[in-house]
């Protein structure tokens, strides 16, 4: 369950909604509130932090879109993490490069693949 699900509100909310969704939970006692009967009533409090700070929420959904990536592209982000983690991707043509290098690493095994077993055929 991310931020955004724990108050109610669609990713693309403004602050003021952010707010309002905010203090609508807050406003709900204790004991009427799911999250309080499920003892994670301290988490409206971190999502509204959360949401609410410009660079946390830009981290937040980073990590919600990374949650929603394809398994195959999460491999290959996992694969180069390191590199990932930090603000080297922020530069475009870091990014091209690292992407075009990947591209032609698979090409090269592909390539190699087929010459392998056009000289040494399986029949």
């Amino acid at each position: 369950m991310n931020s955004y699900d724990i108050l109610g509100v669609p990713r693309n909310a403004t602050q003021q909604e952010i707010e309002s969704a905010y203090l609508r939970k807050k406003g709900v006692p204790h004991s009427e509130q799911p999250l309080y009967t499920s003892g994670l009533w301290d988490t409206i409090d971190y999502a509204f932090d959360e949401l609410h700070d410009p660079q946390r929420r830009q981290i937040c959904d980073a990590q919600i879109q990374y949650e929603e990536m394809n398994p195959l592209v999460r491999a290959v982000v996992n694969s180069v993490g390191f590199i990932v983690d930090g603000d080297f991707l922020d530069v475009p043509i870091i990014r091209i490069v690292l992407l075009s290098g990947v591209a032609v690493l698979l090409l090269w095994v592909l390539v190699t693949a087929i010459r392998y077993f056009w000289a040494h055929p399986l029949f």
